[in-house]
């Protein structure tokens, strides 16, 4: 799914084993199918993209997940979101774990990756609580390789 449907058929090559769907995450999904699986990783993700938009990051993270949640309720489907490892911030001078909390400047604007991908954790445990949908979390610290866009500010993907 995506906003660009030749964005998706150059991504994934025409691969006949997918289906791909034009939607943008942040409106109603008018989606009637029924999925067994579903893998949120649809977000502004590197530093120009959230600093640019950050009120569309957070409609991304905060809405998109919440639109697939229901959508994964409906579907009775087993849910996966990327979350990221920003969410432990820069503030821990040791290797983190997951029980690591971090702090988060919520004042700043560019918190708006961090903090929505926080809140859209606790909307996977909620929907997972109240409605039993199994939902899983991975937190990425960074991802990289073949498919990465020549917007990506980060500086391996400029060189």
């Amino acid at each position: 799914m995506s906003r660009s449907i030749d964005k998706l058929k150059f991504r994934f090559n025409n691969n006949q084993y997918i289906k791909l769907i034009e939607q943008d995450l942040n409106e109603p999904l008018k989606i009637n199918d029924k999925f067994d699986y579903i893998i949120h990783a649809a977000s502004n993700a590197h530093p120009l993209a959230f600093s640019k938009d950050p009120v569309g990051t957070m409609k991304t993270n905060l809405l998109g997940t919440i639109n697939l949640l229901d959508l994964a309720k409906r579907s009775d489907a087993k849910f996966l979101y990327l979350s990221s490892g920003e969410i432990y911030v820069n503030n821990i001078d040791h290797d983190f774990t997951e029980d690591d909390l971090g702090v988060v400047d919520t004042k700043i604007a560019r918190s708006c990756y961090p903090v929505s991908k926080r809140a859209a954790e606790t909307l996977c445990v909620s929907y997972c609580d109240q409605f039993g949908i199994h939902t899983n979390i991975t937190r990425l610290c960074y991802v990289y390789g073949h498919t990465i866009t020549d917007d990506n500010s980060r500086a391996d993907a400029q060189f």
